[in-house]
């Protein structure tokens, strides 16, 4: 009897124990709606809508982190969000095959196509000797969109053909190194193929006597095949563009650590600190400098043509270097209070933020659609901040793209112009009408949609795709650039080399996970080709 009564105790407690477990379960299933385990790793996400930039801060420098909260939107929702994203990468996708296929069918090994007239365009910059401008800037979106067949066919090229050394009319070092230096890196990086780091270090070398000058510092043109050096004919007193000489920096660290040559570190240190000792009283760097003399040779301060990528480039080594070089960004941080002080300014009743450059101490009123990769810039700085303007810069660069986004839709094209300024009624005037396939307002996108999770960034990117495939695209193959954003019939009939290593690059990666080319391993040159970070703990 009393074994009887103990078994039956002994079933009523695990029946007991049994319902509050159920219980319970059902409670949290309740509280939560579903597992966050269940999802990719991307699904969960900081809470943007009270995440503070100087949180993200805190979260690049691996202290504390905002609070993660899993979204409470349904699954059918997200489902649909995520099958409209992939849907848009795919678009981007077959664009980039678009352009390329254009480029292979018409101007395989030259340097840039000409889509409408199926040509290459024998006035490149590059001159005319086919060293394959396009196709090294090609390389890495073909290998990162998964476009194999085309990669494996680029790479073939540049195997079997690939040769700069009998170009006998002068190159520009900045271009060369901007797309081929580091086009070269970051295909070998993303790829492992050692034939990329073999020609990255021989175009490297083909440059060695641009730095044969009494400073040291590099002259900006080299025959390679000679191995003369010039100066720009057209800068007076044979001066020196600052972005030319602050422009080598990531491409030459990196050369450095894949080579273990250290040599090519110490050239781009001389540069920068050169430059460092002569900035002016305010913290200024002005757009020209002669090697020569060691002197500025104006007072003009720009974040757009022959002075932005310098800026870009101080804080990208800073994380190239898994922010070891304290020194570069100490100079970034230094260099763009200043910028902030002087440049920057609120117009018009909407309230749009140009950036004008500072001409003899007085602003132009006129902004460059190459200063529009600055929202990127600083939305980078802002997470990266360490001095308490974490929220200061991310406004900056918040309100820098919207800008930049409203000089876009402003147009007839929807497409944006190379130079305009802001009337008091917040219209956008063209200065320089023309847009020939640039990069830099959706390139502050991808940092801004990265970085905040807003999904306005996306959006504003996805009309610059519909842009693009109805005034841009050429049947035959390829995108032409447009002589005026007001004016659909104007097409130039050129597709520049950086429309695939950047735009499109650019217009991928805002539509994929966070995982593709991560910005905790990555850091993009100026043309866009992602370096990998070094010297990481």
């Amino acid at each position: 009897m009393k074994k009887k009564r103990a078994f039956l105790l002994s079933l009523f407690l695990f029946f007991l124990l049994a319902a509050v477990y159920y219980i319970v379960t059902l409670q949290a299933s309740d509280d939560t709606e579903f597992d966050s385990r269940s999802l990719p790793a991307s699904s969960v996400v900081p809470n943007t809508a009270s995440t503070t930039a100087e949180e993200y801060r805190r979260v690049a420098n691996g202290t504390e982190g905002p609070t993660l909260e899993i979204s409470t939107r349904s699954l059918e929702t997200r489902e649909t969000e995520d099958k409209l994203t992939i849907e848009r990468q795919q678009q981007v996708k077959n664009m980039i095959k678009h352009a390329w296929d254009g480029y292979e069918k018409y101007a395989m090994g030259q340097n840039e196509l000409k889509p409408i007239s199926r040509t290459h365009n024998s006035r490149s910059m590059f001159s005319s000797s086919p060293i394959g401008a396009t196709l090294v800037d090609s390389l890495d979106t073909l290998y990162v969109a998964g476009l194999m067949d085309e990669y494996n066919r680029a790479k073939k090229w540049v195997k079997d053909h690939f040769d700069i050394s009998q170009v006998s009319s002068g190159l520009s070092f900045f271009e060369v190194n901007i797309r081929f230096i580091g086009g070269f890196i970051s295909a070998y990086q993303l790829t492992g193929e050692e034939v990329f780091k073999d020609k990255a270090i021989e175009v490297a070398k083909r440059f060695n006597p641009a730095f044969n000058t009494q400073s040291g510092l590099p002259k900006p043109i080299v025959k390679m095949k000679t191995g003369e050096t010039e100066f720009w004919g057209w800068i007076p007193g044979q001066c020196s563009l600052l972005s030319e000489l602050g422009t080598l920096h990531l491409e030459y660290q990196s050369l450095s650590y894949l080579s273990n040559d250290k040599s090519y570190l110490e050239k781009v240190l001389r540069i920068r600190n050169k430059l460092r000792a002569v900035r002016s009283s305010e913290g200024f760097y002005y757009t020209m400098f002669s090697i020569q003399s060691g002197h500025w040779c104006n007072r003009h301060v720009s974040l757009g043509a022959y002075s932005d990528s310098f800026y870009e480039y101080l804080l990208k080594v800073w994380l190239l270097t898994n922010k070891e070089d304290t020194e570069s960004k100490d100079m970034f941080y230094e260099a763009i209070d200043a910028l902030d002080t002087r440049m920057f300014e609120f117009v018009s009743e909407k309230k749009l933020f140009v950036i004008s450059d500072l001409r003899n101490g007085q602003r132009d009123g006129k902004m460059q659609h190459l200063a529009c990769f600055a929202g990127g810039m600083f939305a980078l700085a802002s997470v990266h901040a360490t001095n308490g303007k974490s929220q200061h810069y991310m406004d900056i660069a918040k309100n820098i793209t919207r800008t930049c986004h409203e000089s876009y839709v402003s147009s007839v094209t929807k497409l944006g112009p190379d130079i305009f300024g802001i009337g008091s009624s917040g219209k956008v005037n063209n200065v320089n009408p023309k847009y020939i396939l640039r990069p830099e307002t959706v390139e502050s996108y991808f940092y801004l949609w990265r970085l905040t999770r807003d999904p306005m960034y996306r959006e504003w990117g996805w009309e610059l795709v519909q842009a693009l495939e109805k005034y841009c695209k050429v049947s035959t193959g390829g995108y032409t650039g447009l002589r005026n954003v007001n004016s659909p019939d104007s097409r130039d009939d050129e597709q520049q080399t950086f429309f695939l290593s950047e735009t499109l690059k650019y217009l991928y990666l805002l539509f994929s996970d966070d995982k593709v080319v991560s910005l905790d391993e990555w850091v993009f040159n100026t043309e866009g080709h992602p370096l990998r970070i070094i010297n990481q703990k």
